[in-house]
């Protein structure tokens, strides 16, 4: 059970049950269409990475992961195994991850977009 945002890359990204709020996805600018769904566009990507260098962890480096789907995948477990020290269920821990995978998919999609469940 969970909410779920489907991105237009194929990545399936579930927010995190009882402690992550849908509107974390809006945190990352975006045309948002005040439905369920929301897109970027290359073009914010400056943006994006200034708002997760105001989150108290640590930028992975995105370079290190292939632009493509699985990359977006090993992203999310490097960020994840390299945070398990961490209480993973602070309510900023989702959102960084969240607009860490949303930066990198920027990296190789022209234009992002996803949909999302309240």
């Amino acid at each position: 059970m969970g909410r779920y945002a489907f991105f237009n890359t194929d990545y399936e990204y579930k927010f995190r049950f009882g402690f992550q709020n849908s509107s974390d996805i809006l945190l990352f600018g975006g045309k948002y269409d005040g439905e369920d769904t929301i897109s970027w566009s290359q073009e914010e990507q400056i943006s994006i990475l200034d708002e997760l260098e105001h989150f108290p962890y640590k930028l992975p480096d995105f370079e290190k992961f292939e632009k493509n789907l699985s990359g977006t995948y090993k992203l999310k477990s490097f960020i994840e195994e390299n945070n398990k020290n961490l209480d993973n269920y602070e309510l900023l821990y989702g959102g960084f991850v969240l607009g860490c995978l949303i930066y990198h998919q920027l990296l190789y999609e022209t234009n992002l977009s996803a949909h999302f469940e309240w």
